[in-house]
């Protein structure tokens, strides 16, 4: 099984796969399921924590290709001046990059129901703070 299937069928048995803040790899889900997939997580380590750096590294390319758009609609139909787009720009790199980051690791914060922690909701009211 490559690290993809083992993902990918984790996840189908209600297990989730995640980089931690350590460096290793945070696993979550159902106790039973849990240890019906830790034997195999050993196993294909290394491998399954490239898979993960490499998908967090695309969530991060997505968060500046979106913020790029995002400021560029601010200046071109938003009127914002250069200056200000770039400073928006910078507010939302730092919101969603939480929210992917640390945010999504730790699950402190869940925009979907409105959960931020205290860090995550400052980042969201500046960052709304300046688009209105």
């Amino acid at each position: 099984m490559n690290q993809v299937a083992i993902i990918e069928s984790a996840e189908a048995d209600g297990v989730t796969l995640k980089l931690s803040p350590s460096g290793g790899i945070r696993v979550i889900g159902g106790e039973v399921a849990v240890g019906r997939w830790l034997p195999i997580i050993r196993d294909h380590k290394s491998e399954l924590m490239t898979l993960l750096a490499a998908n967090e590294d695309g969530a991060q390319e997505a968060s500046r290709e979106a913020s790029d758009e995002r400021a560029a609609i601010l200046e071109y139909e938003g009127g914002l001046p250069r200056h200000q787009e770039e400073a928006v720009a910078d507010l939302f790199r730092a919101f969603y990059g939480h929210l992917m980051g640390i945010g999504k690791i730790t699950n402190c914060c869940y925009a979907p129901v409105d959960r931020y922690c205290p860090e995550g909701r400052r980042l969201r009211d500046a960052y709304y703070g300046a688009c209105s």
